[in-house]
């Protein structure tokens, strides 16, 4: 069940001090993976790799409040050129910046892969 899976993870949740698991990591999860390709492909090839670095770098901050600030910032600047972007981008701010939050990483931080676990254990 997804509670109990939650209660696993949360209990995984490193210091910040500690290396980087990436097995763990946020950044790994489908959603995020997936929030960034959708932000990526609807920009021209020269300007993929910046804007991605921009992202990664928000979602590897430990203070959810400053990732949303870097974010909100990438977006905003995304708007003058690339508003298709932009809007993928807040899209998916809120969601991930709640998980952040809350301390929720790895596999769980992907709805579908939770959802997954659950119809199992029916």
């Amino acid at each position: 069940m997804c509670a109990a899976s939650a209660e696993r993870e949360l209990s995984k949740y490193r210091p910040a001090d500690q290396e980087a698991d990436p097995d763990n990591d946020a950044l790994d999860s489908t959603a995020q993976l997936q929030r960034e390709r959708n932000v990526t492909d609807l920009l021209p090839e020269r300007d993929r790799p910046a804007v991605l670095a921009r992202i990664r770098g928000a979602w590897a901050l430990s203070d959810p409040e400053l990732a949303g600030q870097r974010l909100e910032l990438l977006a905003s600047e995304l708007d003058r050129t690339w508003p298709d972007a932009a809007g993928s981008l807040r899209e998916g701010m809120h969601d991930t910046l709640t998980l952040m939050r809350l301390g929720i990483t790895g596999q769980l931080a992907s709805p579908r892969r939770c959802r997954r676990r659950t119809r199992a254990n029916r």
